[in-house]
């Protein structure tokens, strides 16, 4: 990642989790209905959802309240695999080639029949208007583009939505066999 990405994240942008109608607290309550057991969250920022979802677990990193300060492709959970895998803003920065392989490695580290709950930013700066973020790349996510790479890495689509500028995404991986 580039230095204005870690220099962002590590000491400006603050969470606002109430301008999301469907990616914000609102998430909390679906999540917990589904009584997961374990629950990945990729790029945690303050992990804000640690006390309000049981059983998660928040990697990021450049932010010290993360439980592990760790990268998704530096992550290592060993065989472990997550009911649940969060990336609410995570996977949005850099390459196609980045993004695509950051959304297959959440999407390897799912259980079968697991949920995967996003946040995808389709290029916008909106709510990143800070001079150093104007040195990021925000990769141009669109949901056609998200649907393509569900059908190639085996996630159902169970939710697709606008969410104040960014991209809601609900989608369950598919039993490997199907």
């Amino acid at each position: 990642m580039s230095d204005a990405v870690e220099q962002y994240f590590s000491g400006i942008w603050k969470p606002d989790w109430t301008k999301f109608e469907h990616s914000g607290w609102s998430l909390v309550d679906k999540i917990n209905k589904l009584e997961p057991e374990s629950v990945l969250d990729i790029g945690c920022g303050f992990n804000d959802l640690k006390d309000k979802i049981p059983g998660l677990y928040g990697i990021d990193p450049y932010n010290d309240k993360a439980d592990e300060k760790v990268s998704i492709e530096h992550y290592n959970c060993g065989t472990k695999e997550w009911d649940i895998v969060l990336a609410l803003g995570s996977i949005n920065f850099g390459s196609e080639f980045t993004v695509r392989r950051q959304f297959a490695k959440a999407v390897k580290l799912l259980k079968d029949k697991g949920h995967f709950f996003g946040r995808f930013n389709p290029g916008s700066r909106v709510g990143h208007q800070d001079t150093i973020a104007e040195g990021i790349t925000f990769f141009p996510w669109s949901k056609s583009y998200l649907k393509d790479l569900c059908y190639e890495y085996s996630l159902d689509v169970l939710e697709l939505k606008n969410d104040n500028a960014r991209i809601y995404f609900h989608g369950q991986k598919k039993l490997m066999g199907t």
